[in-house]
């Protein structure tokens, strides 16, 4: 049985850099795109299994790639999407506790754009792992 693919988009080389290190060691092929378009190209490519993603790329919204890859399954494939975003961290500004906050954004985003699920940064990597294998072994 070939190895699951995942799919790291965001355009902090460093968390990229990281996710592939934290990964590397867990039988998955691992694809690395810094852009919507990139991401994109790369879904087209090796439709990936799942898919790390980053809400704000310098080039597109988190939010239009996962609308793109979800209205041409033949082309892209029908892969998980995790979110990866430090965009609920500016709602702690507005007096909302942290972890309401990223509750509320994972159920918008569960339910609106279909995704499997939704992480913060920063975040905790072994639980992003153990979210990862949980996901893929369904």
């Amino acid at each position: 049985m070939p190895n699951k693919k995942i799919l790291i988009v965001d355009d902090e080389i460093s968390l990229r850099e990281s996710l592939g290190l934290v990964l590397e060691g867990s039988g998955y092929d691992l694809f690395f795109a810094e852009n919507g378009n990139t991401a994109l190209e790369m879904c087209k490519k090796v439709k990936p299994d799942l898919i790390l993603l980053d809400i704000y790329l310098p080039d597109r919204f988190g939010m239009e790639i996962v609308k793109i890859i979800r209205s041409v399954e033949s082309l892209y494939g029908d892969p998980k999407i995790i979110i990866i975003t430090g965009i609920a961290n500016s709602l702690e500004d507005s007096k909302i506790k942290s972890s309401d906050a990223e509750d509320t954004a994972r159920a918008l985003w569960k339910k609106q754009y279909d995704v499997a699920d939704f992480f913060t940064k920063p975040f905790n990597f072994e639980v992003l792992i153990n979210r990862i294998n949980e996901i893929l072994s369904k």
